[in-house]
This record gives structure tokens, C-alpha cells and sequence, in this order.
């Protein structure tokens, strides 16, 4: 018998279970495909059943989709889910710095990024890569610049858009071209991935007073793990035997 032909068993069979279990599981009962679940129930007429599994938002009592029977997770309607994930509820919430970066980011490209990459001729200071992915990497640390203007305007309210952007030319007139350099995305990377310390000229183990060196200190820093990460030693050009070197970025001193 071909498989085209479905038998009074068969169809009964699928009246008896389509919308309570998803199609693919009634397919597999059934020896047959998805797709021909699908379009028998279709030519029979068959609707989804409302069975009494129907799940319903635990904030404001919406009936969930179908899907969300199958979704142990499933708890909320999505305008409920979106409105615990905004703002100081979202678990990377940082005090709303995030609108405040961007609009600073914006700011400091004609009056700061774009003239350090044209003072730097466009090549990493690093490497020596010229053109590509450039960057510019914080001499000293944004994260300071931005806390500091803060501290200094209490008055200014970073919830009101309006003294936000006024936070923003502040943060913005503090920057000098002195404080970056430019990099490739490879050396900013690497340059950002350093044990507290690593990077001072009398090292150490605190985040306190962890200052950014001056360009020869971070040069040779990062030059050798430039070196090391295509595996050749800094110092005898041989492979290098140590731990693979694990990039990992801290975005909040990117910019």
C-alpha cells in the first residue's frame, strides 16, 4: 500500500491527537513525515485543539502561544519578558552608562579619533600595520575620564537626556590626543588582555592607581605577546612552548 494512502486507523489516529502533541511526534507515530501530517490535517479540516496544557503570563495573564506548552522556560508573553530585561533590570546593568558611551563615542570621533589616526599616518603603533581594522586605545583609562567629569558635575543628572549629552561634551573636552594611540584590532586586543599591574612600570597586584604606561612600556608588552600568540619567543625568535595566550576583551575601556 502506498504511503500516499492513509487508513480510517490512521486518521483517526490524527484527529484524535494533532495540536497535542507537536506535529513531528505525531509524524514519528505515525511512520510518516512532518509534512504529511501537515497537509492530511490541512485537506481534513482538523484545527488545533485547545487542550487544557495552555500556559498563561505569570505578570499579566496574556494566554501564551502554542509553543510555549513545549517550553519548560516559557513564562512569560514577550511584551512582560522585554520589560524584565530593560534598563537596571537587565543583568549587565552598569548604572546607564551604555546610552552615555555612545554618545561620547560619537563626540570624540571628528575631534579625537580621527585625528589620531591621521597623526599616526594610519599604522599601528605596535605591529606597524598600515590601514585595516584601526583603532584608538585609552593612554589613560576612559572608564577615569568618565567617573572623573561625573564626580565633578554632581549636579548634572545622566538620567535626563539633555545633561547626559552635557556629560558627554564634558567627557569629551577632557580627552587630549596625548591620552590614545592608534592600534589594529589585534593589538587593541591584546594591549586590553593584562593582569592587573602588567602594565605599570613598577608592577603590581591592585586595581588601585593602575595607570596606562607610556607607549615603550606597553610596546613591549604587547609586542611580545604579539609574538608569542604566532608562536615564535620574543627574545630567540623559537616556537613557544607556554599556555596558549586566551584573548579576552574589557569593553568598558574600549571605545
Amino acid at each position: 500500500m502506498a504511503r500516499n494512502d492513509w487508513t480510517k486507523e490512521e486518521i483517526g489516529f490524527l484527529r484524535r491527537l494533532y495540536g497535542t502533541l507537536p506535529n513531528k511526534h505525531i509524524a514519528s507515530l505515525l511512520s510518516r513525515t512532518k509534512q504529511s501530517v501537515q497537509h492530511k490535517a490541512a485537506r481534513l479540516r482538523i484545527t488545533t485543539k485547545l487542550v487544557a496544557t495552555h500556559k498563561w503570563c505569570v505578570d499579566c495573564g496574556l494566554k501564551l502561544s502554542r509553543s510555549a506548552i513545549y517550553k519548560k522556560t516559557a513564562k512569560r508573553c514577550r511584551a512582560c519578558a522585554a520589560r524584565r530585561t530593560l534598563g537596571e533590570n537587565h543583568h549587565n546593568w552598569k548604572g546607564g552608562v551604555a546610552e552615555l558611551n555612545s554618545i561620547v563615542h560619537c563626540l570624540l570621533k571628528p575631534s579625537w579619533i580621527f585625528p589620531i589616526l591621521k597623526r599616526d599616518d594610519y599604522t599601528c603603533q605596535i605591529c606597524n600595520k598600515h590601514g585595516g581594522d584601526l583603532e584608538v586605545h585609552h593612554l589613560r583609562p576612559y572608564h577615569k575620564i568618565r567617573d572623573a567629569v561625573l564626580e565633578s558635575h554632581p549636579k548634572l543628572n545622566p538620567d535626563i537626556f539633555e545633561e547626559k549629552r552635557r556629560i558627554a561634551f564634558h567627557i569629551m573636552e577632557d580627552h587630549t590626543l596625548q591620552d590614545g594611540i592608534t592600534l589594529c584590532v589585534r593589538c587593541h586586543s591584546l594591549a586590553h588582555n593584562t593582569h592587573w599591574g602588567e602594565l605599570l612600570e613598577t608592577p603590581n597586584n591592585t586595581v588601585e592607581d593602575n595607570q596606562q604606561p607610556s607607549l615603550p612600556k606597553l610596546s613591549l608588552i604587547v609586542g611580545g605577546k604579539v609574538q608569542r600568540s604566532m608562536g615564535e619567543d620574543s627574545t630567540t625568535n623559537k616556537p613557544d612552548t607556554s599556555a596558549p595566550l586566551v584573548v579576552s576583551l574589557q569593553r568598558e575601556d574600549m571605545i
